[in-house]
């Protein structure tokens, strides 16, 4: 199976990422503020480029 990747938004609680990663351990999802993703207040634009 590929990895599939995802950057979920600062508004997002953490809960949602831990909760994706139990359902389906495989998937690789991080989240806005994380060590090497963009910082909190990033704008979306950035966000998407990123």
């Amino acid at each position: 199976m590929t990895q599939v990747r995802y950057l979920i938004d600062e508004s997002l609680r953490l809960s949602t990422v831990a909760a994706l990663r139990r359902i389906e351990p495989a998937i690789d999802v991080h989240r806005v503020g994380q060590s090497v993703m963009p910082v909190f207040g990033t704008p979306d634009p950035a966000i998407l480029t990123f």
